[in-house]
Order: structure tokens, then sequence, then C-alpha cells
């Protein structure tokens, strides 16, 4: 009955998701809300951005239809603590009204780098941090203690922007969150942790109805609405019942967005030795490499959603089985991709 109710909440948000872009697609049209077309950009033409509305909205419907599903079935929410799911929820709100201020009107950095960290502080004050770092490799749990507080607060804003930055191409910051959110969900789920198995899956049918619509070509944008939303939203929820597995949460939010992230340390690296901002915008992404490499725009999404499920895969059969041949196999893929990014970016360079 459970797995009944959870689905319910992914087939609401995809539903109403498909419902609201249609509409946002005339508003934008009637209004002239379009992105901005620069020497980074991919796209031609006139698109909205405002896609991250519609996901925002269909899956905080769709999780709270959900949860009161499950709830009346099983009475999960009884014994959890509903001013922690307030927080979340609540931090979330925050960072997506700053994207959509942000689509309509460019915020100075600063700006938004401050209400980030509010937000982030939101959902570390009640004490939700990665204080316990597991180390597969010596099958031990390393407790970080206060510095988890720092460790928390940098992963959630990197993992934010991370997500942000890497929405380069039709359907690729979208397909991404979508593998990463039906990941923790169904890991969340092995874990017994069924509220975060409920709202990440809510925010994987929303993001199926929004690749209805952005997968290539795409008719409208996640804008920075949805990008900041979803890299906190994702980079947040594990932290959501800490209490249970609270070692392991810190490989499964690094896993299911180890590409974005991994893309975006590269970026800032590549930047610095420049001495140009870490935020320095430019044209030289995974995505920008592939495409430069003649990779077709379909060709880059199959290799990128590719490594994402293997990432995920293995964090999920880690949940699953408690083997930890899983998760050192998955820290091998990632040794393995980082690899592959350094050489494109040492191919690159050579080349320019």
């Amino acid at each position: 009955m459970f797995e009944i109710m959870l689905v319910s909440a992914g087939i609401i948000s995809f539903i109403l998701c498909v419902l609201i872009i249609p509409i946002l697609i005339r508003l934008s049209e009637k209004n002239h809300w379009f992105d901005e077309i620069d020497e980074r950009k991919i796209h031609t033409g006139q698109i909205s951005r405002l896609a991250g509305v519609a996901v925002f909205l269909s899956m905080m419907a769709g999780l709270i239809i959900g949860l009161t599903l499950v709830n009346s079935q099983t009475g999960i929410m009884n014994d959890f603590p509903i001013g922690r799911l307030v927080t979340f929820l609540a931090a979330f709100t925050l960072i997506h009204i700053i994207g959509l201020i942000d689509d309509f009107k460019n915020i100075r950095p600063r700006y938004k780098f401050a209400v980030q960290i509010i937000a982030a502080l939101i959902i570390i004050f009640p004490n939700r941090t990665l204080s316990m770092l597991y180390i597969p490799f010596f099958n031990f749990t390393l407790n970080i203690g206060i510095f988890g507080y720092i460790l928390t607060a940098v992963w959630i804003i990197g993992a934010c922007n991370a997500v942000n930055l890497i929405d380069g191409i039709d359907g690729l910051s979208g397909g991404i969150t979508a593998i990463a959110s039906l990941a923790l969900s169904l890991t969340a789920l092995a874990l017994g942790n069924p509220v975060t198995a409920v709202i990440s899956f809510a925010l994987f049918g929303s993001l199926i109805g929004f690749l209805v619509f952005n997968f290539p070509p795409a008719k409208i944008f996640i804008g920075d609405s949805g990008a900041l939303f979803l890299g906190f939203a994702l980079a947040s929820l594990p932290l959501l019942e800490i209490n249970t597995h609270s070692d392991m949460a810190m490989i499964i939010s690094v896993s299911i967005l180890f590409i974005p992230v991994v893309d975006t340390l590269t970026s800032m690296l590549r930047r610095l030795r420049r001495r140009q901002s870490p935020f320095y915008p430019d044209r030289e992404h995974i995505h920008h490499k592939l495409m430069d490499r003649n990779l077709s725009t379909k060709q880059i999404l199959f290799t990128i959603y590719t490594i994402s499920i293997i990432i995920s895969a293995q964090v999920f059969l880690w949940a699953i089985t408690g083997n930890r041949v899983f998760i050192i196999v998955d820290m091998i893929v990632w040794a393995i991709l980082i690899a592959v990014l350094l050489l494109l970016e040492k191919h690159h360079a050579d080349n320019t």
C-alpha cells in the first residue's frame, strides 16, 4: 500500500506539471518573458525560462497530497516532527523565490549567495548536519562534530549552484536531477526513510513532466527558479531523516549529484588557474567539451544520463544490500570520471 501511495505522489506531480507548463509558455509569449541569448547559450529563438515554477508548485502539491495519503494508511507522520518538514519546505521556497526574481531581474551574485546562506542555515540550525562521514575503503565512520556545520553549508550551497551551472543544453539538468531524485527516493525507501522517499518521488514526477517539454528541442527552460531549487533540494533532502543512517548521507548526496558537482569544481579550478573569478561564466563545461568533440545533443544526454544512472545505482545497491563493495565501485567510477574530465580539460587547453 505504501508503494502505491508513493507512486501516486509522483503521478500527481507529473500531471500538474504537464498542465501548468503550457500556461507558463502562453504567459511568457504574451509578456515576452524569454531566456536571454548570449555567446554561452546553445539555443536560438525565444524560449520561456519559467518551468521552475511548474516544477516547484507541482512537487509541493504532489508531496502534500502524497504524504497525506500515506499517513492515512500508515500513520508515518504521527511520529514525524512536522516542524522539521515545514523548515525544509520553507528553505526550498526561499531558494525558489530568489531564483524566480533572478529570472526576471538579474540579482547581484552576492545577494543570491546571501539568500543561499540563509536557506542553508534554516536547514542546518536544528542540527541537521553531515556530522558523520563513512570511509568505505576502511569500513570506518568518522565523527567530524562541529565541522559538520561548515561542511553541510558548503555542500548545500555548492550543490545548489552546481546544478544551476550545468543547465546548458536541452534536457541536461532536468534529466540529471530526475535520475537523482528517483535514486534518492528508492534509496530512502530502502533505508527506511519514508518521508524523504515520498518527497523525492514527487520531485521525480514533476521533473518527468518538465522533460516532456524540455527534451530536445526544448519548448521551455527550467530557469534559476528551478535549477537553484533542484540543487538545493537534492543536497539537503538526505538530511531530512538523518537520524537514520546519518553516516551514509554524504555519500548519497555526492553520488546523485556527482556530475554537476565535479563539473563545477573543475570549472572553478580552470578559472582560478587563469586568474579569473571562480564564478566567471564560460563555455567550457562538460557538455560544451563533448559538443566540441562532435557529439550531438542526444548523444551527450545519453552519455551523461548513463554515467548518472551507474553512479546512482551503486548507492541504491549499497542501501538494499549493505555490501560496501558497491560503494567502493561507486568511488572507483568517481575517480574514472574525474580523470576523464581532467583529460578533456587538458585537451581543450592544448587546443586553445
